[in-house]
């Protein structure tokens, strides 16, 4: 610690450091955040707050007298942080140029900005854009403006929730934030979350998008064997009946074998659920991987016996859940099984038919 310094000096800012000005100026290139904790006499100095504001644009809330009015100070300020735009003059959060800057940083900043730009529509879509969640500080009046809430919602599809009720009806918006966020799917109007080409457009997005749905289609089966086909982790959003009904699981794994994964508990445990699956398609794929459980089992017996836990003996045991699955041993299944993602696709492998092949689509 320099002999120079005294803490905290006569005058000085809250929590300020009194050293000599050439060191507070070394100290301040080299991290603006010092500058908050400088004697006042430096935070007013409007060529460090031009120098520090390039860097931590919320240092404007320091400036006063000409660094308050100083149009190109405001401009870098925001042009580092959006939020900045909080602590200009009037004159500037009305300025439209300025105001855009700050826009393009942080969507939010619109709530900074002047009443008589809010509702420039230049500036809304601007921060909208930016950030799709700044729907929520746009005037009520324009949360049912198509174009408005599309660009939202393609930004941020979890916008539908701030978007009018005539958005959360139409079928383009919709789609479009589904695309983006499948979770969106229970933002919209019943009338789209019971609609079969919705709810299976946003399950090829990702399969869990089926538990966002109504409980109508979850508990279609007809309806959740096509999700399936579309996307076997659709089974893990389907109703906790069709998750235990033995007859229904076999069906899924005609379509895909993975679909045990999501079985309900009771079902994925019963050996002779699997004894029967295996019975039922004594494919090289099904034998293959219903191996691959059966080897899990052993595994998991041997590691119970060896804490001392007591397990049935000849009784293997399948993990109690996909997710609890997890990590090496069910990556390896999946690897074993043509299940892996596609490398550098994003994709998984999932079978197309009833007869085992597989081909490339989305991933879960």
């Amino acid at each position: 610690r320099p002999e120079s310094c005294v803490c905290p000096p006569a005058g000085g800012g809250i929590g300020a450091i009194a050293m000599n000005k050439d060191r507070w100026f070394d100290a301040i290139k080299r991290d603006a955040r010092a500058l908050r904790m400088a004697p006042r006499e430096h935070q007013r100095d409007l060529r460090l707050l031009q120098s520090t504001v390039k860097k931590d644009g919320k240092t404007i809330a320091l400036a006063d007298g000409d660094g308050l009015e100083d149009r190109n100070l405001a401009l870098a300020a925001v042009r580092q942080n959006g939020s900045a735009l909080q602590y200009l003059l009037p004159e500037f959060q009305a300025d439209k140029e300025l105001v855009l800057e700050a826009l393009r940083q942080e969507g939010l900043a619109l709530q900074f900005v002047a009443q008589e730009l809010r509702e420039n529509w230049e500036i809304m879509l601007a921060a909208v854009r930016q950030n799709g969640m700044a729907l929520s500080v746009v005037h009520s009046s324009f949360r049912d403006n198509r174009r408005l809430v599309l660009e939202a919602v393609q930004q941020n599809g979890m916008a539908l929730r701030l978007a009018g009720p005539d958005s959360k009806r139409d079928r383009e918006i919709v789609r479009t934030a589904i695309r983006n966020s499948v979770q969106a799917l229970e933002l919209c109007h019943q009338s789209l979350r019971e609609d079969p080409d919705i709810v299976l457009e946003a399950v090829e997005v990702k399969g869990e998008a089926l538990r966002y749905t109504t409980l109508k289609l979850r508990t279609d089966k007809d309806f959740v064997l096509k999700a399936v086909a579309r996307n076997v982790w659709a089974l893990s959003g389907a109703s906790g009946e069709l998750q235990k009904d033995r007859e229904f699981i076999h069906e899924c794994m005609n379509i895909n074998n993975m679909a045990l994964e999501f079985a309900a508990r009771e079902v994925r445990e019963d050996p002779q659920f699997l004894r029967d699956s295996a019975s039922l398609d004594n494919s090289r794929l099904r034998s293959n991987y219903l191996m691959g459980i059966a080897k899990e089992q052993a595994i998991s017996v041997r590691n119970a016996a060896q804490r001392g836990l007591s397990t049935s003996e000849g009784e293997l045991r399948a993990p109690s859940s996909p997710l609890a699955r997890g990590g090496a041993s069910r990556g390896q299944r999946l690897s074993s099984f043509g299940q892996r993602r596609l490398s550098g696709s994003g994709s998984d492998l999932r079978p197309q038919t009833s007869g085992g092949s597989f081909a490339a689509s989305r991933s879960p």
